[in-house]
């Protein structure tokens, strides 16, 4: 973006402000923070990707997440320690290890999904009806421009020198 472009710039500043309003009002802030049934917000994602699939690998799972594989697996660990989550060996592959959801997971995993989807239900009704498409469709086009904009960064984040 050039100096020129004022109003990109001022359509930037507006959607870093409203995407914080929006970090802010989902909890997204407090990272240890208790999601349901006594685990953590980045947990509760894990979980979830986990039943989706039905069982994958770590790096699966690290890729899913967007995240370092050492960080999910600081992330899951917790989570066999809890009896939520099964490690065992892919018996195609010994040296490939396949999480899965425990009886007691897939429980867990159950409350999330349905206290998360009745959230999304009263932000919902919060909502005029007439919107609920448009709503959906902006946030939707908006990951897309998200993952975009992800593939053309390459690595990791640098700060802009001013």
């Amino acid at each position: 973006m050039r100096p020129s472009d004022s109003g990109m710039r001022e359509k930037a500043s507006a959607l870093r402000a409203a995407l914080r309003g929006l970090v802010r009002g989902l909890g997204l802030l407090d990272r240890d923070g208790a999601c349901c049934g006594g685990v953590t917000l980045a947990q509760c994602h894990a979980l979830g990707e986990i039943a989706d699939s039905g069982g994958l690998s770590l790096m699966e799972l690290s890729r899913r997440l967007g995240l370092h594989k050492s960080t999910v697996s600081r992330t899951v660990d917790p989570l066999v320690e809890m009896g939520l989550v099964a490690q065992e060996r892919d018996p195609l592959d010994r040296r490939r290890y396949v999480l899965s959801l425990t009886a007691k997971g897939v429980e867990v995993e159950r409350r999330i999904s349905a206290t998360v989807e009745l959230r999304c239900l009263r932000i919902l009704e919060a909502l005029d009806p007439a919107s609920h498409d448009k709503v959906l469709s902006g946030v939707e086009e908006l990951l897309m421009g998200l993952r975009k904009a992800l593939e053309k960064e390459e690595g990791e984040c640098d700060c802009v020198d001013l």
